[in-house]
């Protein structure tokens, strides 16, 4: 159970800080076009129904067993899931890294560039 927790710990930081910095973005200044928007949105649906489709009975699963996803394919270990906590806490710090301002950026306004 402590495995869960390590795992959910740094998603929930990692939620928190990007949910404080959207507070701190600028508005949009240009929305992307309708067709664009919803026609990536359709993909994203239809991705979302095949990859929780369950292949026997045809109907979503959101549970434990998720289509493909619900079979193991190493064992479950101690070592695995300290593995996955590693991978986990890794990819988040450099997620984090990433979005970290390294310094101020000043940009001239449009109309002074030359």
């Amino acid at each position: 159970m402590i495995w869960r927790y390590l795992i959910e710990g740094p998603w929930i930081v990692l939620i928190a800080y990007w949910w404080a910095s959207a507070l701190k973005t600028r508005r949009t200044v240009r929305r992307e076009p309708f067709a664009s928007r919803y026609g990536i949105l359709l993909l994203e649906v239809v991705g979302f129904v095949l990859l929780f489709m369950n292949s026997e009975s045809g109907e979503l699963a959101l549970d434990s067993k998720i289509g493909f996803l619900g079979h193991h394919i190493f064992p479950q270990s101690d070592a695995l899931a300290a593995a996955a906590v590693a991978v986990t806490w890794i990819g988040i710090a450099l997620a984090l890294w990433a979005r970290w301002p390294s310094r101020p950026v000043l940009e001239r306004p449009r109309h002074h560039q030359r």
